[in-house]
């Protein structure tokens, strides 16, 4: 299934290539990823109207609808509950089939959500603003469990490994906090303090990371220490894609490589005909 910032939704058959099985309008701009289930394809719209709109796919009708300010952020689904935030702060956990309102958190700043929320446990939900403030709460009741305040803005969705909350910035620092207490554990620093940090993908032991200057980042996740660097001459603006023991990189140079992930040596490259804003995926032997 893909989702446009025009609002449009098509469905794909994977067994046949190119056939289209479906398309709808969600009415406003897609700008965060949806979230699929079995039969409901839930996405965020973010320039107006209604904040939240699920579509039954298999009926081919809108479900629900959650009439609130515009969601920016991807959303978070944990089992029946889903975790949204907004592009005014509020942070709410609704009801993967009915859409119904589980709690709901108001911010106390005027500052927007545009990462995605995490699980850090299975009982803990973070939220990370636009100005590096995280927040972690119960995803039971939406109560506090801590907060931290990073003091540098946030755009990319972080990711959780091994006790740790890793988190990307936009004025070149990435950070790892304890997830259990929010603790500053280490910080990486990029060459520049201007450098803007992707999403990172982690196998649990590394985290690789991109950044604005081409430099691609292998990082122990403990430590923080530099494993392996390898620069591009293009930005490296989305999260690179780990399968296996190799590392899936785009540019907006419109090229894609593949690294070991192991020692960072590129295995091959390919040129393509846009620039790479989005994640890799890897799907029965395919690279999309």
């Amino acid at each position: 299934v893909v989702a446009s910032r025009q609002g449009e939704v098509r469905s794909r058959d994977l067994a046949e290539e190119r056939t289209f099985t479906g398309q709808t309008d969600l009415g406003d701009a897609i700008d965060g990823a949806p979230v699929l289930t079995d039969r409901l394809l839930i996405a965020p719209i973010s320039a107006g109207g209604d904040g939240v709109v699920a579509y039954d796919i298999v009926r081919g009708r809108i479900a629900w609808k959650l009439d609130a300010e515009p969601h920016a952020a991807g959303l978070l689904r944990v089992g029946d509950t889903l975790v949204a935030a907004s592009l005014l702060g509020t942070i709410r956990a609704l009801d993967v089939r009915t859409g119904a309102v589980q709690w709901e958190l108001a911010s106390d700043s005027v500052q927007a959500v545009h990462a995605s929320p995490v699980l850090l446990d299975a009982a803990t939900v973070a939220v990370v603003d636009d100005q590096g403030r995280i927040s972690a709460h119960s995803l039971t009741d939406g109560s506090p469990r801590w907060t931290a305040d990073l003091e540098v803005p946030v755009y990319a969705t972080p990711a959780v490994a091994d006790g740790l909350l890793l988190v990307p910035t936009t004025r070149g620092q990435f950070v790892a906090l304890d997830a259990a207490t929010g603790q500053r554990r280490w910080t990486y620093a990029a060459a520049t303090p201007t450098t803007r940090l992707t999403s990172p993908a982690t196998d649990r032991r590394t985290l690789f990371v991109g950044t604005s200057d081409g430099t691609i980042a292998a990082l122990d996740v403990q430590t923080g220490d530099v494993r392996w660097t390898h620069t591009e001459d293009g930005v490296i603006a989305a999260a690179p894609h780990l399968a296996g023991d190799v590392l899936f990189v785009g540019s907006l140079r419109k090229r894609v490589f593949a690294l070991d992930a192991a020692t960072g040596t590129v295995r091959w490259q390919t040129e393509i005909g846009g620039r790479v804003k989005t994640a890799p995926l890897v799907a029965g032997g395919y690279l999309v």
